[in-house]
């Protein structure tokens, strides 16, 4: 099963859930449980320290390698991981607000994803980095699986609340971890040369300020919603952020494929112009198919009460087509080494979706969509000066030899 269709897949079940969450919780219950899960994967992306991204880059597209750097690099994953507890702890805090016992199991829940996240996470990583992508396919389809059946079956028994719908994230979560428990014992192990340790966690705190914009980017919208408007509005706008992502699928799926092969040296400008184009266009095209159909499918499959998700979707849908370009663009910078390029161009994202953010907040949902195509367009203009530039990519180490492995 191909990259794209395993992505489509992912985001099919994502739908499933949003619609089943939806009917059965309501905007004001949905608003906290997307809150508290977008503010979890955030914090859990932090936690890596780079090092997912890292591992790929100096592993040459050797599996056995990534095996090795993977762990070579997990105690600093770990440490970051614990502090990522603490400042999930407080967010979560923030957000619940909890006045019983029920309430503070939400935050604990909600905490524990940090480290299941990081764990699976980087052990899914030299499954992309060998380029195995029929397995990592696979293996990664076992979380959005385990949620949308999850959330399904609790519907259907009447027993879906915001806190069971948190146990099934994470029973996704762990059955992905035992899973990647039995591939990591089955693949083999390179031997490393003595500051390889030290230049792949050296370039993954590099990467974490450069990736650390461009992860929490696209849901910086979603992010400050949930801390400063009330959950229902968050509930409803992230019916549109549902939507928009069957667009930015493309972006994601182009990044995953094009950031491994040009970290193996397989880099050229018509290849990334093509992409770029491609993924532009088609991402186009798919925004001028939803639009008309939005407003019926969202009656019929979430209610009425989430008619005002409309509002922001059509800004959203344009945002992710400038993000789809950027997101090939910066797989390009990403591996040619030199990160300060692509890391001003996701600072400045961030800061122009902050900015618009704070003017345009008081129009809710359709102000931080706005926030949001402001912040995608100056990625974009920026990625696209940088890559200009750009010579070559591929990890300044050698290639691995057979003799490296054992």
């Amino acid at each position: 099963m191909g990259t794209g269709a395993v992505n489509a897949l992912t985001m099919l079940l994502g739908i499933v859930s949003s619609v089943v969450t939806s009917r059965g919780l309501g905007p004001e219950d949905r608003g906290m449980l997307v809150s508290l899960l977008v503010w979890s994967q955030a914090v859990a992306t932090m936690s890596l320290v780079g090092a997912d991204e890292a591992v790929i880059f100096q592993s040459g597209g050797s599996s056995s390698r990534a095996w090795t750097l993977r762990a070579a690099v997990a105690r600093d994953a770990v440490v970051q991981a614990a502090l990522g507890c603490l400042v999930l702890l407080g967010a979560a805090y923030y957000i619940v607000q909890p006045d019983s016992a029920i309430t503070w199991v939400y935050v604990a829940a909600a905490t524990m994803v940090v480290p299941l996240n990081t764990f699976t996470l980087l052990s899914i990583v030299p499954l992309r980095a060998g380029q195995r992508i029929v397995a990592w396919n696979l293996v990664r389809l076992m979380r959005p699986v385990t949620y949308a059946l999850g959330t399904a079956l609790l519907w259907a028994s009447g027993t879906l609340t915001v806190l069971s719908t948190l146990v099934a994230y994470l029973v996704g979560g762990l059955l992905l971890s035992l899973v990647l428990v039995v591939l990591a014992r089955r693949d083999g192990r390179a031997r490393l040369a003595p500051d390889e340790e030290r230049v792949t966690i050296s370039y993954g705190r590099r990467l974490v300020l450069a990736t650390l914009p461009q992860r929490i980017g696209p849901q910086l919208d979603q992010l400050l919603l949930g801390l400063f408007l009330a959950p229902a509005v968050l509930g409803v706008y992230s019916v549109a952020t549902s939507i928009a992502a069957v667009v930015l699928m493309i972006g994601t799926s182009l990044d995953q494929v094009l950031f491994p092969r040009f970290s193996a040296g397989q880099f050229s400008r018509p290849a990334l112009a093509k992409a770029v184009a491609g993924g532009m266009g088609a991402g186009l095209l798919a925004s001028l198919a939803l639009v008309p159909m939005a407003g019926p499918a969202i009656e019929l499959l979430y209610g009425q009460e989430f008619l005002g998700a409309l509002k922001p979707l059509t800004i959203l849908l344009l945002a992710a087509v400038v993000r789809i370009g950027a997101q090939c663009l910066g797989a390009a910078l990403k591996a040619s080494g030199t990160l300060s390029a692509y890391t001003w161009a996701q600072v400045a994202g961030v800061l122009t979706l902050l900015g618009v953010f704070c003017l345009t907040s008081g129009r809710g949902g359709a102000g931080a969509a706005i926030a949001s195509l402001a912040g995608a367009l100056a990625t974009f203009v920026i990625s696209w000066v940088a890559v200009l530039k750009l010579q070559s990519t591929g990890p300044s180490l050698r290639a691995p030899l057979e003799t490296d492995y054992v």
